[in-house]
């Protein structure tokens, strides 16, 4: 089960909520057409340990082909955001490939993205993440 929290800014003691999914405008905004920029520090529980990403972390969203984008979504659609943070950056430090994309596909599901497109998109980065580790 992968654990995302971000500090809770209503709190005075600035305690740490979970969260399912990433605000647009609030937790990261859309800086292009594949460019996302996190604009607050987030930790997230994997392999027994918690990690943090520090506010201004830039990623590229979901790999999603233009070609596919009216069937699945934009990359940087809200519902994609968080998933595709965390593959990102478990990607960027070369961590497990199957727990990474675990880890998306558990993300899809826990913003409520449709099954298919869940089941689609997973596919999708086992078949080609291969290119991103050689």
């Amino acid at each position: 089960m992968i654990k995302v929290q971000v500090r809770n800014i209503d709190s005075d003691i600035g305690e740490r909520v979970d969260i399912k999914e990433l605000r647009e405008g609030k937790d990261y905004i859309v800086t292009g057409k594949r460019k996302m920029k996190l604009m607050r520090e987030i930790w997230f529980f994997h392999n027994s340990q918690w990690i943090h990403l520090n506010s201004g972390f830039n990623w590229n969203g979901a790999s999603i082909p233009k070609i596919f984008w009216f069937v699945i979504g934009e990359p940087t659609e809200q519902k994609f955001a968080l998933a595709s943070l965390i593959h990102d950056y478990l990607y960027m430090m070369r961590a497990d490939r199957g727990q990474a994309d675990s880890a998306f596909r558990e993300l899809l599901d826990d913003a409520g993205v449709n099954g298919r497109r869940v089941a689609l998109m997973f596919w999708s980065v086992r078949a080609g993440g291969w290119w991103f580790y050689r």
